[in-house]
């Protein structure tokens, strides 16, 4: 059996999208809890794209359970 694919403590489920600016994953966690992890590249967002990423992460900065 492979060894899962992980991002940090997470366990990768399933990709959901990619766009622009980078990824969408679900994930779940060590009680089997999902979640979903967007990772950004922001070495290509100029600064205005940059402010707006920050606003995102202030905004939904606790985890969401669906």
């Amino acid at each position: 059996m492979s060894k899962p694919k992980m991002i940090g403590p997470y366990e990768v489920v399933k990709s959901i999208g990619r766009g622009s600016f980078g990824i969408v994953t679900a994930v779940k966690d060590e009680n089997e809890k999902i979640f979903v992890i967007k990772e950004l590249d922001i070495s290509c967002m100029n600064n205005k794209e940059k402010m707006n990423v920050v606003n995102e992460i202030r905004v939904i900065n606790k985890r969401y359970i669906i």
